[in-house]
């Protein structure tokens, strides 16, 4: 098992590093920002996770899944009433039509009653 935590370590670099060399000649992919913000998540290197997924959603402020990406990142830093207004955000986006808006309505809401009881 420790050989396959460590080629996906490798490949995490691996891609963190062709994203960021893509992102050189490319700076206004959304989707390149969003993919480096996923990568660094799955590394819980959340503080570079949301400055990449904030990165995605100022490119391209329609998507529903940059919001909420980024509000999932600030939900992990601990900056709940931040991550609160993205939240609401993506809710807001999802609801318009389009399949590339789709996200998990339920759970959204679900968090975002969650965070509500805690008062922040």
């Amino acid at each position: 098992a420790s050989d396959v935590y460590k080629r996906q370590g490798l490949d995490l670099v691996d891609m963190e590093s062709r994203l960021r060399n893509y992102l050189a000649s490319n700076p206004d992919s959304a989707r390149a920002q969003a993919r480096l913000g996923r990568t660094m998540a799955r590394q819980k290197r959340w503080h570079e996770a949301q400055q990449a997924f904030f990165n995605a959603h100022r490119l391209n402020p329609a998507q529903a899944s940059y919001a909420l990406n980024v509000a999932i990142a600030l939900d992990h830093l601990r900056k709940y009433s931040v991550a609160r207004r993205y939240y609401e955000q993506a809710l807001m986006l999802g609801t318009q039509s389009g399949k590339d808006n789709r996200i998990n309505m339920t759970s959204v809401r679900q968090r975002l009653d969650a965070l509500s009881q805690l008062g922040k």
